[in-house]
């Protein structure tokens, strides 16, 4: 009975073990995120973090394509 106990736990914890393995990758994976190329484009959350903070250069988003970076232009209204 002991050693069925036993064998019970291990495999609770390998299973638990293994989905706090993979839950660590998946947030692994969300926090690096694109890389701005066609293949690995950033994600639109990214895109709107980076716009937010000023460091958007450019790049691939998924479902969006290349989007440029922020342009900033000015002047001045000379004409009647």
């Amino acid at each position: 009975m002991k050693k069925l106990i036993k064998l019970i736990l291990t495999g609770i914890i390998i299973v638990t073990m293994s989905l706090i393995a993979q839950q660590n990758t998946n947030k692994a994976n969300a926090i690096k995120g694109g890389s701005s190329s066609y293949e690995h484009p950033y994600s639109k959350t990214e895109l709107d973090g980076m716009m937010s903070a000023g460091t958007w250069n450019g790049g691939y988003v998924d479902g969006m394509g290349y989007v440029s970076a922020a342009t900033s232009i000015y002047g001045t209204f000379t004409g009647k």
